[in-house]
């Protein structure tokens, strides 16, 4: 049996500094091998070519060394899915989320998934990450954070042959080639909110948003807060700061800082990117706090402050989508993670809630989950909501 190798150059391939510079117009010579199965192969002279494998293989070797040497990293076997993995800034280590992210692709290696990272630590233009992903040759090429969502749709429309999947965002009309994954934040938030109206020794409570008010997470918190204080017979304040950025920390400590300081011993910080800040803000508070969760902490090991956490482990969409991708499996429509799954869950940390108020916290998820009513994500829903007074039925 023989293998013959077919090697295969383009000057579009990923650049040299991919990690430091990945822009397209630095590409290199990029080089794909891709083998073809010979048997009972002979020569035109009757010679088999068993008996020159040895003499062609030092030939392709220099080949392939050669194309390494020049410090290709776009080399692919035939039958692999190419996944190209583009940050809109930073890099994969240091941020838990990505980090996260990463955990999910890695495991792909090793079933003939091969995913490559396409890095922006100096905040070039998202487009041109994406033009370096696309250069690269992949099959699916993902887009790891929601403000690059209409540069991802746009590259999607140039390269229709290319899967493209944006996280955290949903698509009004995703072409064929594009999807959108998202998860239930308003159902968390909602809960959230709820845990934090029974953790309150004061009746100050408090939502840290991102990037600005009005935005899902806040109604649904409100309404958590809401739906447990007349179940409790507990009068409750509602307080918001937001740090006008879902990725600036400095701000997000700022706006956990002002919560505490108007008073609240508990609050809800909505942005995982930031939460390492608002863990700082609630040890210098020494005050409680709820938050979201992409794999740093663990029930057993969170830091000080931290009372229960909304665990969303991205690393099994990155793993799940890319294998559905793979089989073309996920264009034209987003996709919708639900609350609780495997990947959007909520934990306690320690003897924070009683077993009680846990249980009492999932009869009302049951109750959600159920149908009897919806998280509201907006003020109209948060109206409707307060007027229909879940709370008061069975089981609330």
């Amino acid at each position: 049996m023989i293998y013959l190798l077919h090697i295969s150059a383009s000057s579009t391939g990923l650049s040299k500094e991919a990690l430091s510079d990945p822009s397209p117009e630095g590409g290199r010579t990029g080089v794909s091998l891709n083998y073809t199965r010979w048997e009972n192969l002979t020569l035109n002279n009757g010679r088999s070519w068993a008996g020159t494998a040895r003499t062609i293989s030092f030939f392709f070797l220099v080949l392939i060394l050669a194309a390494v040497g020049c410090g290709s990293k776009d080399i692919y076997l035939a039958g692999q899915t190419r996944v190209a993995v583009a940050l809109y800034d930073g890099a994969m280590a240091g941020d838990p989320y990505y980090e996260n992210c990463a955990q999910g692709f890695e495991r792909l290696r090793g079933q003939n998934i091969d995913p490559q990272y396409f890095e922006n630590p100096t905040g070039k233009p998202f487009a041109d990450i994406l033009a370096a992903a696309v250069a690269s040759r992949p099959d699916v090429i993902w887009c790891l954070d929601s403000r690059g969502a209409d540069a991802a749709a746009e590259a999607a429309a140039a390269n229709p042959e290319i899967q493209f999947i944006t996280l955290e965002h949903a698509y009004a009309e995703p072409a064929s080639n594009l999807a959108g994954v998202y998860f239930d934040s308003p159902g968390a938030s909602f809960l959230a909110g709820y845990l934090a109206a029974v953790a309150t020794e004061n009746g100050d409570v408090g939502i840290a948003g991102g990037a600005a008010s009005a935005a899902p997470e806040e109604f649904a918190f409100k309404a958590g807060v809401i739906y447990a204080g007349n179940s409790l017979g507990k009068s409750i304040r509602v307080h918001s700061a937001f740090a006008g950025d879902n990725y600036d920390a400095a701000a997000a400590e700022g706006a956990a800082a002002t919560l505490y300081g108007e008073g609240c011993d508990v609050i809800f910080s909505s942005s995982g990117h930031t939460a390492a800040a608002a863990v700082t803000a609630a040890q210098n508070a020494g005050r409680s706090l709820i938050c979201l969760n992409y794999g740093q902490y663990t029930a057993d090991a969170a830091p000080d402050g931290v009372v229960a956490f909304v665990a969303e482990s991205v690393d099994a969409r990155a793993d799940g989508m890319t294998k559905m991708a793979a089989a073309g499996q996920v264009g034209g429509q987003n996709h919708f993670f639900g609350f609780p799954t495997n990947s959007v869950r909520l934990e306690r940390v320690g003897t924070s809630f009683s077993d009680q108020e846990w249980e009492a916290m999932n009869n009302v998820l049951s109750r959600i989950l159920a149908g009897d009513f919806r998280a509201p994500a907006d003020q109209e829903a948060l109206d409707e909501f307060v007027a229909a007074a879940p709370w008061r039925s069975a089981g609330g």
